[in-house]
């Protein structure tokens, strides 16, 4: 099994392209820029995992379903809001780039941008069988409503913007919340050992005991 790492958009947001054999599993879609660096493996991509609903993470997700069939896997929440450019912050950052980024020539991205609801969807967790391995996917609310971690045959874990090496958990968005962040995803977080190696929304692939920044902010 292999796992490819691509960053996409002034965030640098990423997407992780998980091969086994000749098909693949996405973790975020932040460009359809990603389409180019699927077919060049020439593999059969099964799903779309998202780690959670702002558009930043989902700017390429349209794109993709158009090009592979795909299923795109979604908590609950997270595929409610994808559907609405408010919930799932498509406006606030076409207004956030234009602000941080207004002395460079940034890409312009659809304040109205929103997405289909996703193909599967689950509660508080689901377990996926593919290609020999398990993922299992947990719902951590806090950074935003519909978060999720991915572990993957107990020794990685997709993050999305839950955990970033050099920061808190960010909980100040309209739809995340430190309390559900303290209630729900905190206990989740301590279980996970110091050697599993997390795979974030931004960032490059660290081992969890090297987070030093453990705990959440919501300003």
């Amino acid at each position: 099994m292999v796992i490819e790492q691509y960053q996409y958009g002034p965030e640098k947001t990423n997407s992780y392209l998980i091969i086994s054999g000749n098909r693949a599993i996405l973790v975020d879609a932040p460009s359809e820029k990603i389409i180019y660096e699927i077919e060049k493996y020439n593999v059969d991509l099964d799903y779309v995992i998202l780690t959670h609903e702002h558009a930043d993470h989902l700017w390429g997700l349209n794109a993709i379903r158009k090009q592979f069939s795909c299923k795109v896997v979604g908590q609950k929440i997270c595929s409610r809001y994808i559907q609405d450019s408010r919930n799932n912050k498509a406006r606030h950052y076409h207004v956030y780039y234009a602000m941080k980024y207004k002395e460079k020539n940034t890409e312009i991205f659809d304040p109205l941008y929103c997405c289909d609801p996703v193909d599967i969807e689950f509660d508080e967790k689901l377990s996926l069988q593919w290609q020999g391995n398990e993922l299992q996917i947990i719902h951590a609310p806090g950074h935003s409503e519909g978060s999720v971690l991915i572990a993957l045959n107990d020794s990685i874990v997709f993050s999305g913007d839950t955990i970033l090496k050099e920061q808190e958990t960010f909980t100040g968005f309209t739809n995340g919340s430190e309390k559900e962040y303290q209630k729900y995803t905190k206990p989740i977080i301590e279980k996970i050992r110091d050697n599993k190696r997390i795979y974030p929304g931004h960032g490059d692939p660290f081992d969890f005991k090297e987070w030093k920044n453990g705990g959440s902010r919501n300003e």
